[in-house]
C-alpha cells in the first residue's frame, strides 16, 4: 500500500511540473475541469504503475499492483465512461469483458500397439468468460484541480465456466480396463475418467456505493483512485459432469452423469481496499 501511494504521488508531481498552478484555466485558457456535456473515457492505470515501480527497484513483478486491486468486480479489462450531466454531477458506465478458450493436446502410449514408441493423442478444450456492465450516478465537489466524488453503481454480471471437453486416444476394452490416459489434474479417478464438464453459468447483481478523488494534471486529464462497498447476490444454474468407466461383469463402457444443483450466494463487503488507480480523459 505504501509503494502504491508513493508511486501515485510521484506520478502526479512529475506530470504537474508541466502544468499551470492550480487554477480553473490552463495556459491557453482551456477549462481544466470537465463541464456539463463532456464525455470522459477512463482506463486502468495499474499496469503502468506496475511498470513505473519496477523502474526504481530490482523486483521484476511488484505485487502491490496485481490484478485484483482494480475494480475487482470487473477484473483488469474494464472500460470506464462518464457523461457530465452538469459541472458537478455525472452518469457513469463501466464495461468489462474477459474470455478465454484453451485447447491442449498430449501424446500417450498406444495401448493397442506392440511398438512402445507408437503414440496416440489426448485432448482437452476449456473456456470461461466474464461479462459485466455497471451504470451509476455520481456527485462531485472540490476546488481547483482536486475533485472528490461519491455516488452508487448498479453492476450486472454473467460468468460462464466450461470445465472442459476431453477426448482420449486409448479406449476401454475387456483387455484394457484402465487405458493409458493423460492426467490433467482432476479428470482421472481410479478406473473412471472425465469426458466433459457442462457450462456453469452464474448471474449476479450488485449495488455499489463508492467514494473517490481525482487530480487534474492537465486540462481535462485526471488521475485518481476509488473505493467501494458492495452488496451483491449471485445465482448459479445447474451443471453436470459426464464420466465413463468399464464394467467388467458385462464388458461394457458405462457413462455416468453427475449433476450439480443450482446455488445462490449473498455477499457484502468492500473492494479496492489495497488501492485503485485510473486515468480519465474528457472531451
Amino acid at each position: 500500500m505504501k509503494n502504491l501511494v508513493f508511486t501515485l504521488v510521484c506520478s502526479i508531481l512529475a506530470v504537474s511540473l508541466y502544468a499551470q498552478e492550480p487554477t480553473l484555466k490552463g495556459k491557453k485558457g482551456q477549462p481544466i475541469l470537465p463541464e456539463s456535456g463532456d464525455i470522459g473515457v477512463g482506463f486502468n492505470a495499474v499496469p503502468f504503475m506496475n511498470w513505473l515501480g519496477n523502474t526504481f527497484n530490482n523486483n521484476s513483478n511488484n505485487l502491490y499492483a496485481d490484478d485484483n486491486r482494480f475494480l475487482n468486480m470487473f477484473g483488469n479489462s474494464v472500460v470506464m465512461g462518464r457523461y457530465m450531466l452538469s459541472n458537478k454531477t455525472a452518469a457513469r458506465l463501466h464495461f468489462g469483458f474477459n474470455y478465454n478458450n484453451i485447447s491442449e493436446s498430449r501424446v500417450v502410449r498406444n495401448d493397442a500397439a506392440n511398438n512402445p514408441d507408437e503414440e496416440v493423442i489426448d485432448t482437452r478444450t476449456r473456456s470461461n468468460g466474464d461479462f459485466n456492465l455497471g451504470v451509476g450516478y455520481e456527485m462531485r465537489r472540490g476546488k481547483g484541480r482536486i475533485q472528490g466524488y461519491f455516488g452508487a453503481d448498479l453492476v450486472l454480471g454473467l460468468n460462464i465456466s466450461d470445465g472442459g471437453v476431453y477426448t482420449y486416444g486409448n479406449g476401454y476394452s475387456s483387455t484394457n480396463t484402465i487405458p493409458t490416459s493423460t492426467n490433467w489434474g482432476s479428470n482421472l479417478n481410479g478406473g473412471e475418467r472425465l469426458l466433459s464438464t457442462g457450462n456453469r453459468a452464474t448471474l449476479s447483481a450488485m449495488v455499489r456505493p463508492f467514494i473517490g478523488v481525482e487530480y487534474f494534471v492537465a486540462p481535462k486529464i485526471s488521475i485518481g483512485g476509488e473505493f467501494g462497498w458492495g452488496i451483491s447476490y449471485a445465482g448459479s444454474f445447474e451443471s453436470s459432469e459426464v464420466r465413463e468407466s468399464f464394467e467388467t461383469t458385462s464388458n461394457t463402457v458405462l457413462v455416468d452423469v453427475v449433476r450439480t444443483p443450482a446455488a445462490g450466494t449473498f455477499r457484502f463487503g468492500t473492494d479496492n481496499f489495497n488501492g485503485a488507480i485510473f486515468m480519465f480523459f474528457y472531451f
